[in-house]
């Protein structure tokens, strides 16, 4: 017998039109689910009361069993890249990590939202600024042929440039299919070509301990030009703050 692990996840990670297909499926269905929960996020709410009515709005619109349990690590908290939903009630002023997925026939996605309660301080502007300009300019970067650690460089460049490179402590991305975590891996030491049809996310991070965190999580499609977008959530600064906020 030959085992044909590496084989497999190889040719799992380049998808099918109609895995692709099931795949924005998933992601519709996590944005709409999110949307109608963000804007009741606001000063009071415990993380794990948001986390189990956003597990509801997904189920209502038809996802499956959860890829993953929900992440919403709010305040310090947000310095725990898998700070799973806890007893703290939010307050004013803190910035919220919530990190959630659905699934669609089998299929997954994958998504982060950085939300903001109240009007930003220069602090977490700043830091949140760094962590989307190295999200767009890896996004810009993907094409087929380019090598996933040169993709995790660009943006790994541009938070170290910044002065944060000690605060960005996991790879860049990780391909989406079937499971949740899968080939390609968007790392430093990845040897992976990107190819035309792979699925994966791109979502740096900051996380500070005593302050707290920000990661932009995205996932797209590698095409024969570049890339295209398939979740759908706005990550712009001036969409973070939850309408209650």
């Amino acid at each position: 017998l030959i085992p044909l692990g590496k084989e497999l996840d190889s040719l799992r990670a380049i998808k099918e039109k109609e895995e692709i297909s099931l795949i924005k499926k998933a992601t519709r269905i996590a944005t709409q689910g999110f949307l109608e929960l963000k804007d009741t996020v606001k000063p009071g709410s415990r993380e794990r009361n948001l986390a189990i009515e956003l597990e509801h709005q997904l189920k209502k619109r038809g996802s499956g069993e959860l890829p993953f349990e929900i992440i919403v690590a709010s305040g310090p908290r947000g310095a725990l890249p898998h700070g799973v939903a806890s007893e703290k009630r939010i307050r004013k002023g803190e910035m919220v990590i919530i990190d959630f997925g659905s699934r669609y026939k089998g299929y997954c996605s994958d998504e982060t939202c950085t939300l903001l309660m109240g009007s930003p301080t220069r602090r977490q502007k700043k830091v949140y600024q760094i962590v989307k300009a190295a999200h767009d300019k890896a996004i810009d970067f993907i094409k087929p042929g380019r090598k996933a650690s040169q993709i995790d460089e660009v943006a790994r460049e541009h938070i170290r440039q910044a002065g944060y490179n000690h605060g960005f402590s996991h790879g860049l991305g990780h391909g989406v299919g079937l499971a949740i975590h899968e080939e390609p891996l968007i790392s430093p030491d990845s040897s992976t070509v990107i190819e035309e049809g792979m699925v994966f996310t791109i979502e740096p991070g900051i996380y500070l301990e005593g302050w707290g965190g920000v990661r932009i999580e995205d996932m797209v499609v590698a095409t024969r030009e570049g890339c295209r977008m398939l979740t759908q959530v706005s990550k712009e600064m001036g969409s973070i703050v939850p309408k209650q906020c």
